[in-house]
């Protein structure tokens, strides 16, 4: 067994909360790659799912992890990380997704003439509006979701670390799936009886995500989404802040 191989075992049992610690702390890459092994699956699944084009998927993916790596000290509920790479994921993916149309489209008009341009194919966009229905619920309900129906954690582990009643979690994961109904519907989709699911993460991808996210230098497609999200990040912070105080 690998050196690499053997850390993942050792810190396996450890809390996202403790993973991001050190790697804040001592820039311990090994509790990054635990970080990225351990959610890499929900965070590429959402990127595939809204981005047809399988490399830059994977940019979305490597640009939602840098993301984390650069805000990893201002993340202010470390126990709700999963929470928190689904929402960014799920901006990083339509960012990647709006460029890459812009880009298409740009790309059809010079070579086409505008009767002729041809469309490439969509994605499913059942999977793109539950995605960002998910991304829409209130906090309390994503965290409940995002554990139970698209990590598979049990409803114990899951109330455990999101330190409520598991009769709380059952609550909540009822009542997110009664506001995900209401809002599909309205959208002419229905709610499927099991939520989409993740998707397998290549060592290959995980390596080259963590080099992009801990210090090496990234693909220039990768750094501008990360530049862009942390951008509107932001812009949406100093937004609540103005908010709030000339509420």
């Amino acid at each position: 067994m690998s050196r690499l191989l053997k850390t993942f075992v050792v810190r396996s049992a450890a809390t996202d909360a403790q993973l991001l610690g050190r790697f804040i702390r001592d820039r311990d890459n090994a509790a990054f790659t635990e970080l990225v092994r351990r959610h890499g699956p929900l965070v590429l699944g959402i990127c595939r799912r809204t981005i047809s084009d399988r490399h830059l998927a994977d940019d979305a993916f490597q640009a939602t992890f840098v993301v984390l790596a650069r805000k990893a000290d201002s993340i202010q509920s470390v126990t709700h990380l999963a929470s928190w790479l689904y929402g960014v994921s799920h901006k990083v993916a339509l960012r990647a997704r709006t460029m890459a149309g812009r880009r298409a489209k740009h790309e059809t008009l010079t070579a086409n003439p505008p009767d002729t341009a041809v469309r490439p194919d969509p994605i499913d966009e059942v999977d793109g509006v539950l995605d960002a229905e998910i991304a829409n619920l209130p906090a309390l309900y994503r965290d409940a979701v995002v554990l139970c129906e698209l990590q598979g954690v049990s409803r114990y582990d899951a109330a455990k670390t999101l330190g409520i009643l598991e009769g709380t979690l059952s609550s909540r994961l009822a009542k997110a799936r009664r506001l995900l109904a209401i809002a599909l519907t309205r959208r002419g989709v229905t709610l499927p009886a099991t939520l989409a699911v993740s998707t397998t993460v290549t060592l290959e991808l995980c390596t080259a995500t963590v080099r992009a996210a801990t210090g090496a230098i990234a693909p220039a497609a990768v750094t501008t989404l990360a530049d862009g999200v942390i951008h509107m990040m932001l812009l949406a912070k100093l937004k609540a802040i103005s908010i709030a105080t000339f509420a």
